[in-house]
């Protein structure tokens, strides 16, 4: 880490008041194009309520989604265990 700068806590002289002043004066408040403004119009208030809510849909949708997709991949094997079953076995013989 390094170490805290000393900080100058002694006062200001009239002459650099007076530069501050001024500078600031022939500044002024300047608007920057650069800053992004908030378009409030289509500002929708959401209560904490319906953030949950919207977030457990998703949750239980992506849970469902899951699921299913563990199903689809073990279908092909419950498809084998038919196949090879002692009544399919009797049925070819």
């Amino acid at each position: 880490m390094y170490p805290l700068e000393e900080k100058d806590s002694s006062p200001l002289e009239d002459t650099e008041i007076t530069r501050l002043i001024n500078v600031s004066k022939e500044l002024g408040y300047k608007k920057q194009d650069k800053i992004p403004e908030r378009n409030l119009v289509d500002f929708k208030p959401t209560s904490i309520k319906q953030i949950a809510t919207s977030s457990n849909q998703k949750i239980q949708v992506k849970s469902g989604l899951e699921a299913s997709q563990s199903l689809e991949m073990k279908q092909p094997e419950d498809q084998i265990e038919i196949k090879e079953s002692p009544e399919n076995k009797s049925s070819k013989e």
